[in-house]
């Protein structure tokens, strides 16, 4: 595939300023990207109908031969686009030149900037608006196949907008959400933290935190009684010690501990039954 671009190049006199319209067919045109030199940055549109509606107001523009090339006249483009709603195929006889035309182009996409933009602020201007991401590296700058149609290219002295690049690669599928009841038991065992970081956290995941919480607590009611304790009484465990099941010292000491049991109990306990022996 040819990567394509619009711009607005040169007057019919090969200067900067000309009469109105396009005298030659070739002061505002399309051209293969690869004819159209090198450049600094690539802005990128975040929409993605924006970058159709920045490429589709370009074609008009190049498609329209009442548009020519003239920088002392730059701005009688926009004063016709305003008339028309921004539809470059109706304006009658006018003139821009690269910068005003990129105006243009992007008051027709809905990004609002003012139409006296030239190449020195266009890089300021653009990224004003929270509308487009810029690449600098030269997989975008010096070669073609990353370029999408709509994005804006600049360099030092012109500008231009794709009008035909790759196409974006299809997004990826969004991961398949759990069941409420499974991430209500995740939030039981612990895995989504507690309090507002867990709100934040759900609602960044796409749950309902009220759902998800009512959820919880229908789980948490069906919860079976805890067990009742399966220790031993302090009278049996008394009669495993006498009997050396638990050790001696220290080591007696550390295993009733670690088994849950007051050692001076299981002692006081020890004590009582070998007085009756």
């Amino acid at each position: 595939m040819t990567v394509m671009i619009g711009n607005a190049r040169i007057s019919e006199h090969g200067t900067v300023n000309g009469s109105k319209g396009d005298q030659t067919g070739k002061e505002v045109m399309t051209q293969s990207w690869s004819s159209g030199g090198t450049w600094q940055y690539v802005i990128r549109p975040k929409s993605s109908t924006v970058a159709s509606k920045l490429a589709t107001a370009m074609k008009q523009a190049c498609a329209n031969n009442n548009i020519g090339y003239s920088q002392a006249d730059r701005l009688s483009l926009n004063t016709l686009a305003v008339k028309t709603g921004y539809n470059l195929s109706k304006v009658g006889k006018c003139n821009c030149d690269c910068s005003s035309l990129v105006a243009v182009c992007c008051n027709a996409a809905g990004v609002k900037v003012s139409p006296t933009m030239y190449t020195g602020n266009e890089l300021a201007v653009l990224k004003g608006t929270g509308k487009f991401t810029v690449f600098t590296a030269t997989t975008y700058t010096k070669s073609d196949k990353l370029l999408k149609t709509g994005d804006i290219l600049l360099r030092k002295g012109h500008t231009a907008i794709v009008t035909q690049g790759y196409s974006a690669p299809a997004p990826k599928p969004a991961p398949a959400k759990k069941s409420i009841a499974t991430v209500a038991q995740e939030v039981i065992d612990g895995k989504w933290g507690s309090g507002d970081t867990r709100k934040k956290k759900l609602k960044a995941a796409g749950y309902d935190y009220a759902t998800v919480q009512a959820k919880v607590n229908e789980l948490l009611k069906k919860k079976p009684a805890a067990k009742k304790s399966s220790k031993k009484s302090y009278a049996q465990i008394a009669k495993e010690v006498i009997d050396g099941k638990w050790g001696n010292g220290l080591t007696r000491k550390r295993k009733l501990k670690k088994a849950g049991y007051d050692y001076k109990k299981v002692q006081a306990e020890v004590n009582k039954l070998l007085r009756k022996k």
